[in-house]
């Protein structure tokens, strides 16, 4: 018994626990010029940040209080113990769950899920001008390739112009330089990951011969609640890159914080 009570503070401990070098970072970026990206750190529930001053917390509600505009939010982290998505769901905002785990590339599967993730609610008129969100714990690494990604493969952002403008709007540069490299590395074949090809994903023999995207179901975004009610519309082929179609801007001379 004695064993048992101790494994139960031990586990309460655990998810009342700041996120390791979470307070390092700033809270959230900016939009990337050209996408409807923004990034930012995962925020976390009144009862794991009570203890921190108030400057320093940074909750679901302050997520929404500073960022206006939020359509869809994508958590990338592998728990659900941060936040109650149900907070996001009944203001309106979609969430999407893809588990990525951090300090590796992510595989396949995982970028395929969140490159049709963002297709669909993209394809919404609906949802037209509304913010993509897009965390995992510090919202750097696994975001920021997730993100650049999808900047380089299906706006045709080139890799070096992707990152830069991801870092610049993020406010951080990404931490682990095996990221960047994996982004750098030519792809001819949308949706295959360099790094490895897991979990039964081999993205490229979804293509037929002309291209046409034979896309692999994915989870759906969870659906709000009735009052908010906006089933997203059924799957359609999409192009490999929209190129030309999308309104990219360069944007130099900025430098991001080393921090």
């Amino acid at each position: 018994p004695r064993s048992g009570g101790r494994q139960r503070n031990l586990s309460m401990t655990r998810s009342k626990a700041i996120p390791d070098r979470w307070l390092d970072y700033h809270t959230v970026g900016g939009i990337i010029p050209g996408t409807r990206f923004i990034s930012f750190k995962v925020p976390l529930q009144e009862s794991i940040c009570s203890r921190l001053p108030t400057e320093a917390r940074f909750t679901p509600s302050d997520l929404l209080q500073r960022v206006y505009g939020l359509g869809l939010i994508i958590d990338l982290t592998c728990t659900n113990r941060y936040y109650d998505r149900d907070f996001i769901l009944r203001n309106g905002i979609y969430h999407a769950k893809i588990v990525c785990a951090g300090q590796q590339i992510p595989h396949a599967g995982v970028v395929g899920e969140f490159f049709e993730t963002v297709d669909r609610f993209l394809m919404d008129p609906r949802n037209n001008g509304k913010l993509i969100g897009v965390h995992c714990t510090h919202g750097v690494n696994r975001t920021g390739y997730l993100v650049c990604r999808y900047m380089i493969e299906r706006l045709g952002v080139p890799p070096d112009d992707a990152i830069r403008e991801f870092e610049c709007a993020r406010g951080h540069r990404f931490d682990r330089d095996e990221y960047v490299r994996d982004l750098r590395v030519p792809r001819n074949v949308p949706w295959t990951s360099h790094a490895e090809q897991s979990a039964g994903y081999a993205y490229g023999t979804h293509w037929t011969a002309a291209g046409q995207n034979l896309m692999p179901p994915v989870a759906p975004l969870t659906a709000m609640p009735a009052t908010y009610e906006a089933p997203l519309p059924p799957l359609q082929p999409i192009p490999p890159i929209y190129g030309s179609s999308v309104d990219y801007r360069y944007w130099q001379g900025c430098t991001p914080k080393l921090e």
